[in-house]
């Protein structure tokens, strides 16, 4: 458990340094960082994909799907669940998120 524990102490400090940051300053970070806005965004698909991998064990990610005006973007959700991703993007991007 010490290991799940610190990996999750990691990531809130990493979403900490974000925050702090501002929009910007995480953007310019990465060339591949990039943003949406609203009236960018056609559809948000938020869903749990189930898959067996080669040792027969099932394995679940959730993913994200976000088509907008500069394409169609495709991310793996690494915490949090469906659910919640769901009305979190909602919040932002309204009746687009499905």
């Amino acid at each position: 458990m010490g290991q799940v524990a610190a990996q999750f102490a990691w990531m809130e400090a990493l979403a900490a340094r974000y925050v702090a940051a501002g929009p910007d300053a995480a953007l310019r970070e990465r060339p591949a960082n990039l943003q949406f806005t609203p009236a960018e965004v056609r559809r948000v698909h938020v869903r749990e994909e189930s898959r067996t991998d080669s040792d027969g064990d099932q394995r679940t990610a959730n993913r994200l799907t976000i088509e907008a005006a500069s394409g169609k973007h495709e991310f793996t959700l690494t915490a949090g669940n469906v659910d919640e991703a769901r009305n979190l993007l909602r919040q932002v991007f309204g009746p687009a998120v499905r």
